[in-house]
């Protein structure tokens, strides 16, 4: 329970007395509360460019719109999954698993949530909301002449088998060097949604970031 109030804790004391006790019998997401906790106990303020949220989908727009806006003093972009071999330090974004997987695109969430104001400067509207997760990719490797990444997120599945915990997941990539499949343990590939896009640190350190995440790894909930 301290754990989830700490995650909590990095939206705002708010988040904690709403969200706090229903997330540890899993009544209530806890998943981007981590992320949210992992980036800003890497030292990073919304100033620059990733506000903590209870909602994935708030810095993921965000980080569309800091990368619209050429923005490089809001590091935090997003990238069509395609577009992008994904490294150590990115956050991997994709919809919640379920099915059908919901159909989330870059377009569809410019269209939804990005409006151009007058300056020419682009700016969220309302309030980005959709059926998302993110997990930051902590390691990537390869095995048999095959590429993988790891990634460490919250509320999550992870490689044993265990639910709602922090834990990794494993995505193999093919041979341009983009996500293909989730994959177990032993690298033989399971269901899940796929990622649609990564936010990627375009400008500061990411090592802050991973040295956050891998403080996490392993902690029970």
């Amino acid at each position: 329970m301290a754990k989830l109030q700490d995650y909590f804790g990095a939206i705002g004391q708010w988040a904690v007395d709403q969200f706090a006790e229903d997330s540890r019998d899993n009544e209530a997401a806890w998943s981007a509360a981590f992320i949210s906790y992992v980036v800003k106990n890497a030292g990073v303020t919304p100033s620059h460019g990733f506000s903590p949220s209870i909602r994935h989908m708030t810095y993921i727009v965000e980080a569309l719109v800091n990368r619209k806006n050429r923005d490089l003093d809001r590091p935090f972009w997003l990238y069509k999954a395609e577009d992008l071999s994904p490294q150590v330090g990115d956050i991997l974004c994709k919809p919640w698993n379920e099915t059908p997987c919901a159909n989330l695109t870059l377009a569809g969430l410019e269209s939804q949530f990005i409006e151009k104001k007058a300056s020419g400067e682009y700016a969220i509207k309302g309030t980005p909301t959709g059926h998302s997760h993110t997990d930051v990719v902590v390691r990537r490797f390869s095995d048999d002449g095959t590429d993988y990444i790891e990634t460490l997120g919250g509320n999550t599945r992870d490689l044993s088998g265990v639910a709602h915990t922090v834990g990794r997941r494993r995505w193999r990539l093919n041979a341009n060097g983009r996500v293909d499949a989730c994959v177990d343990r032993n690298n033989e590939v399971i269901e899940d949604c796929p990622p649609f896009a990564f936010i990627r640190i375009v400008h500061p350190t990411t090592q802050q970031l991973l040295d956050a995440a891998a403080d996490e790894g392993g902690v029970s909930v």
